[in-house]
């Protein structure tokens, strides 16, 4: 199994080392699943669909797609026999002694700054208080995008993820995502039963036994849940696992009022940063001198941000672009030309911060101008 997994990877390279999400374009196959179909610490091997997918993504003949199938269910089907072998007698969706242990957060926000408040909220969910972890939602105030859900989400989650060993499993609900459409909870429990080592031949093919067979396999276990840009409580109520011990994070634009009311999920509305947090985030992200060193262009800078942490964080890494350039420094001159003319805004493509399919706040380029290079 290992060697056609290290085949997998060297296909890959093969064909040029698409990034996954240039293959999840091109497979139409999640890129978390992509992932961990890719990861050679796997213990299972991946689902047929997922590697025929990710094998036709790297551009294969029809011929070498048919060896790719057969090389699969050859290798499917010994494992399956030497499997059966001690454990006669076994009901077929009996989940393997030796699972995998899931690590799918994404990286944490360097820069991440404030949200004590929310914090101290979220730790008391994990407090001796409380026999269980239950659910949390995470909300912003009016729906803003922007305003650090996913940021706060991850950083509490890495934060905590040493107290459950069981695993952390992260997906991506694309609820507000305009170029696709918002992922099915039994989409979301197939990659996490592949993702927690459940064997391909163990999975039902029904979307009510994969979602039946997820929760069991999260019964009694320690697990960290993280379902990001969820759009409706339809698409996280099937998700959440019985078992008192695991918690599961939330993140949405809207309230989710059926999850808190039927539920018991603990809303956590989610405001703008407050002007010291702001602040604190501009002195990280570029240094205590120009913050400290012109604080009222500092301060109109974080109001013409609307004090999102997105729109701080893009203003941030543009000044990045332009070394030497005090971008909080004001000059009277009309005749310097300003850092930026054009719109700053985060879109899908952006590679400077995260996004997770929501359209974030604008900031024009004619307030970013008001700052200009001091020569």
């Amino acid at each position: 199994m290992a060697g056609y997994i290290h085949d997998l990877r060297a296909l890959k390279v093969r064909a040029g080392q698409p990034s996954l999400q240039e293959l999840q374009r091109r497979s139409g196959i999640a890129r978390s699943t992509l992932s961990d179909a890719l990861n050679p610490r796997r213990r299972e091997l991946p689902r047929l669909e997922v590697c025929l997918a990710l094998v036709r993504a790297c551009g294969v003949t029809p011929a070498e797609e048919a060896q790719w199938r057969a090389r699969w269910q050859h290798i499917a089907q010994a494992r399956e026999a030497l499997r059966a072998m001690p454990s006669a007698g076994v009901p077929d969706l009996a989940v393997p002694a030796e699972s995998a242990v899931p690590q799918q957060l994404p990286a944490a926000i360097r820069h991440f700054t404030g949200r004590a408040r929310e914090l101290k909220e979220l730790d008391a969910l994990l407090g001796d208080q409380m026999p269980g972890c239950g659910t949390v939602v995470i909300s912003a105030i009016a729906g803003t995008a922007g305003v650090g859900k996913t940021s706060l989400a991850l950083h509490f989650a890495h934060r905590v993820a040493h107290r459950f060993p069981d695993g952390q499993l992260f997906a991506n609900l694309r609820g507000f995502d305009p170029a696709a459409a918002p992922v099915d909870a039994a989409g979301v429990a197939r990659g996490f039963l592949d993702a927690l080592g459940v064997p391909a031949p163990r999975i039902p093919p029904d979307s009510e036994g994969q979602l039946a067979l997820y929760r069991s396999r999260l019964a009694g276990t320690r697990t960290l849940i993280v379902l990001d840009n969820a759009r409706e409580a339809e698409q996280v109520r099937p998700l959440l696992p019985g078992s008192d011990r695991c918690l599961v994070l939330v993140t949405s634009r809207n309230r989710l009022s059926g999850l808190i009311a039927l539920d018991g999920a603990v809303p956590l509305p989610l405001d703008v940063l407050s002007r010291e947090e702001a602040r604190e985030l501009l002195w990280r992200r570029l240094g205590p001198e120009p913050v400290l060193g012109h604080p009222d262009a500092a301060d109109e800078l974080i109001e013409l941000c609307a004090r999102l942490p997105l729109a701080l964080n893009i203003a941030a890494a543009r000044a990045g672009d332009h070394p030497g350039i005090r971008i909080l420094g004001r000059r009277p001159r009309k005749s310097v030309r300003p850092v930026w003319t054009e719109k700053l805004h985060c879109g899908a493509g952006s590679g400077n911060t995260r996004t997770t399919g929501s359209q974030p706040a604008t900031l024009r380029g004619d307030q970013i101008g008001r700052w200009s290079p001091i020569v």
